[in-house]
């Protein structure tokens, strides 16, 4: 996923239930220094109870980073804001 305004790209990861539908939305923000694979079992999960989970790779992520910490802009700060419109990015992309 592309947000213009911030000049930089994500993957989001997508489970969906194994039947096509309407079915409710997670949006899932792995923890800081992880990556959504972490919890792949658990939104698995959710998608096989019947529930569509998108899952971005934040910019703090072991994917994005490898194991260096919070090289993404410096402070606490700047990465829950980055999360915060990682996330708000992918819900009004999916609705």
């Amino acid at each position: 996923m592309t947000d213009g305004a911030r000049g930089l790209s994500f993957s989001v990861g997508v489970y969906t239930p194994a039947t096509p539908g309407a079915y409710p939305l997670i949006v899932y923000s792995h923890g800081g220094l992880a990556d959504p694979d972490n919890a792949a079992n658990l939104l698995r999960a959710w998608a096989d109870q019947g529930y569509v989970v998108l899952a971005p790779t934040h910019a703090d992520s072991q994917e994005r980073q490898g194991n260096g910490g919070l090289r993404f802009g410096g402070s606490f700060l700047t990465g829950a804001e980055n999360r915060l419109a990682d996330l708000a990015l992918v819900y009004a992309r999916a609705q």
